[in-house]
């Protein structure tokens, strides 16, 4: 898992990531810079709303960052998920598939962590991390784990 600042999205913006961020505005950039890398890219972003955040203000901090949620979200390239979807109790890997039979070259997944322990023990929440690590190595998938600092 890699740290990221927000300052830039390289190449160094793939695999499984940790963004640490101070702030929400801090947050909201370094999710508008991982986003858009993947939109740029061609693949498919899932991102779950948790609590942390008001019902559609990704919507809104992307757009305020340049990215084009709107019409990547109607042209399917971007998926809001409910926590229950993004956390399927037949594991991730299924969400993953879906997204890749649609023809997506690699998928991107993001979810703040307030709302994984919202919906998931502290145990559950550890397994879900490791086979999280086993998709982002064996498939074309970028994860993006943010906490607070």
């Amino acid at each position: 898992m890699w740290g990221v600042d927000g300052a830039t999205a390289g190449p160094e913006w793939d695999g499984h990531l940790m963004l640490l961020h101070e702030s929400a505005a801090e947050r909201q950039a370094g999710v508008a810079a991982w986003v858009q890398r993947g939109l740029d890219l061609g693949e498919k972003v899932l991102y779950a709303e948790g609590p942390e955040e008001r019902e559609g203000s990704l919507m809104v901090a992307l757009e305020v960052h340049g990215v084009d949620a709107a019409t990547a979200l109607g042209e399917g390239r971007l998926t809001l998920l409910p926590l229950a979807e993004f956390y399927p109790t037949d594991g991730q890997r299924l969400v993953v598939d879906r997204a890749l039979a649609e023809g997506f070259p690699a998928v991107r997944m993001s979810v703040g962590a307030l709302g994984a322990v919202t919906i998931l023990s502290p145990g559950h929440h550890l397994t879900v991390e490791r086979r999280l690590e086993e998709l982002v190595r064996s498939l074309p998938v970028s994860a993006l784990c943010q906490y607070a600092r």
